[in-house]
């Protein structure tokens, strides 16, 4: 693949962190060739997003019903509702979901209802130690924060969707502000827990 042939490694494993979205797409090309099938059709098999009542969530292009309720998203000021979804699929991307089934997926992985194995979250949750000081307390496709003094576990995407799980409430939230979100937590997630915390 063009992307471990033409670039250099940013350190040796565990010395350093830098996100990228390659290690997802090389992850879904292994996906692709053990399951014979595009990750679009392989991915819904292997959650089971019909056991997980997921019924709203679909790679771009393969679901109408999905596709047709997508929001415009923005670059820059720019609608980009109309490019193709090749830009940012295979693994990196291209996954749309309604705010209230990436909400119920979070809640049913931190649940231990994703994986056969418990030990496989417990894996994805492990914090990890660098020689140098991440940007941000990544773990395995999942990194930690900490949303008014609350610990919280989330996974963001480019297109401004956000979701979190919050171990202490056992509640998933997820958010779209249909462009990059630049602060490392939308307001919206700590204004809710204000709420909360008042009743």
């Amino acid at each position: 693949m063009l992307c471990v042939e033409a670039g250099d490694p940013v350190g040796s494993p565990g010395e350093k962190f830098s996100y990228s979205d390659t290690g997802y797409i090389i992850l879904g090309e292994i996906i692709e060739r053990i399951y014979g099938k595009t990750l679009g059709l392989a991915i819904p098999e292997i959650l089971d997003f019909k056991k997980l009542e997921l019924e709203n969530i679909a790679f771009e292009g393969l679901n109408p019903k999905v596709d047709q309720a997508r929001i415009h998203q923005y670059f820059q000021g720019q609608d980009t509702y109309l490019l193709h979804p090749t830009m940012d699929y295979f693994g990196g991307g291209g996954l749309l979901s309604t705010t209230a089934d990436l909400s119920r997926f979070f809640l049913a992985l931190f649940q231990g209802k994703v994986f056969k194995n418990p030990s496989t979250l417990e894996k994805m949750l492990q914090p990890v130690s660098y020689s140098e000081v991440p940007m941000m307390d990544y773990r395995i496709g999942i990194y930690r924060i900490e949303i008014n003094g609350v610990e919280a576990f989330a996974h963001a995407g480019f297109w401004g969707t956000q979701v979190i799980y919050l171990p202490s409430l056992d509640l998933a939230m997820a958010t779209n502000y249909s462009q990059i979100w630049k602060g490392r937590v939308p307001p919206v997630f700590g204004e809710v827990l204000k709420v909360l915390s008042d009743q």
